[in-house]
């Protein structure tokens, strides 16, 4: 939803992206395909976590070396090819590789509340490696705590709690950015209804 957002705005994602549309994600995943498959995935894996970042999650503090920042770096500007953004949920995983390969970034991190999360998980197909509530409801925690790290890192985060009745929500990101605010991109790309969805 805050891709969509963020892409109706002006912001480039590049691609080629992993777009398959779905009833709780009508807009896309806005996640660049190689960047994803062929750069975090691998990643994470080599780390011993699960390269769909479910179950086994990596070690929660990384050091990456300056060799491997440097590398990291230099594989996603050529996959980007002058693109300004990537978005895929896994980066907070390995947060600590990207803020060394991109110091200067700006992070969105997409805040919802946890039980929404963890019942949303039991229900989207392929979220399966956590069968229960309560495993789902640790995952998120393993994230937030993450996201704490980043956020007294030193790195430039930007939080939103979005709501998708709420265009108007959306512009202190966009502006912070330094995207022009347009009601009307934004009510566009927003979908209230698969939000909700049973």
């Amino acid at each position: 939803m805050v891709a969509g957002v963020l892409s109706a705005s002006g912001l480039d994602f590049g691609g080629p992206l992993h777009s398959r549309r779905r009833k709780y994600q009508p807009q896309g995943f806005f996640e660049h395909r190689g960047i994803r498959d062929g750069i975090v995935k691998p990643l994470l894996k080599s780390l011993g976590a699960d390269p769909v970042g479910q179950r086994p999650l990596p070690a929660r503090f990384l050091k990456p070396t300056a060799l491997e920042a440097r590398t990291l770096a230099s594989r996603i500007r050529k996959e980007l090819d002058g693109a300004e953004a990537y978005k895929d949920a896994k980066t907070l995983l390995v947060w600590q590789y990207f803020h060394r390969a991109f110091p200067d970034a700006t992070w969105v991190l997409v805040r919802r509340d946890a039980r929404a999360i963890a019942r949303s998980c039991l229900r989207t197909p392929f979220m399966k490696r956590r069968k229960y509530l309560a495993g789902w409801l640790d995952w998120v925690q393993e994230h937030e705590d993450r996201m704490e790290d980043l956020k007294i890192s030193g790195a430039r985060v930007l939080e939103i709690w979005p709501d998708p009745n709420e265009p108007e929500g959306f512009r202190p990101m966009i502006e912070a950015l330094g995207l022009p605010y347009d009601s009307k991109a934004v009510a566009s790309a927003l979908v209230p209804e698969a939000y909700h969805l049973k």
